[in-house]
């Protein structure tokens, strides 16, 4: 079902080996395809990896020029917002590499309803592929990171959500539980998470090894009970915990 499961002793390990494997993808793919696209996670756990991919040696051997690069899911709060998730990863990595102001397409949130940010995110989605000639309902994105959250969330894909049954939209505005601190998200859907080329997994933290745990003890009926056992079918998906 899954294509590795490698743990770590610690988030600095961690980091560094997922940050080595997804440059060395990122290169083998640029010497197939155009462009590549990466979809980045929110939360802690790779904002180590973003640094690492942003630094020797790694940053000089990315050909950022055609990296294209997404969020998986986003907070419906301004881009100067600390848990803002393109924020994070700016700070983190984008403003550190030479990748060109286009090829980052992040969610816009500002003057927008939660059901308008998902629908101007999923358009300008669809804008960057239809510009390299790929025209699909469903966009199959070459990379996708994800985090897992301690109730089994990945994305804002939360359990019970109605999102978890959406089949035609790639992106959709989610309620996030009333125990977390933003509610008004927006998260690509499962069909999207499926349709992927590559995903990898990063988790790290103590509070969510017993989730992991049965995630990836694979029986059918944890599906129902936590989104990220959903995500099963891109034929590359490696976890990365700590």
């Amino acid at each position: 079902m899954y294509s590795s499961v490698c743990k770590y002793t610690s988030k600095e390990e961690m980091s560094k080996a997922a940050a080595e494997s997804i440059a060395n993808l990122i290169c083998r793919i640029a010497r197939e395809q155009v462009f590549v696209t990466l979809v980045l996670s929110g939360g802690n756990s790779p904002n180590g990896i973003y640094s690492l991919l942003a630094k020797e040696p790694l940053v000089s051997k990315i050909p950022w020029e055609i990296v294209y690069i997404f969020w998986g899911d986003e907070r419906c709060v301004p881009a100067d917002h600390p848990e803002n998730n393109y924020k994070n990863a700016y700070e983190a990595m984008i403003k550190h590499i030479p990748i060109p102001a286009r090829n980052v397409c992040r969610v816009k949130t500002e003057g927008f309803t939660p059901d308008q940010v998902a629908e101007d995110y999923e358009k300008k989605i669809h804008l960057c592929f239809d510009r390299h000639g790929i025209h699909t309902d469903i966009p199959v994105f070459d990379i996708i990171l994800l985090g897992v959250g301690p109730d089994g969330h990945t994305a804002s894909l939360f359990s019970g959500s109605p999102a978890l049954d959406e089949t035609g939209k790639a992106v959709v505005s989610v309620d996030a539980p009333p125990t977390y601190t933003i509610i008004n998200r927006v998260t690509m859907t499962l069909p999207v998470l499926n349709a992927a080329r590559h995903v990898y997994f990063v988790v790290a933290g103590t509070d969510k090894e017993p989730v992991v745990s049965k995630i990836l003890s694979c029986p059918a009926y944890i599906r129902s009970i936590y989104p990220a056992a959903r995500v099963i079918s891109p034929p590359d998906i490696q976890w990365f915990i700590a």
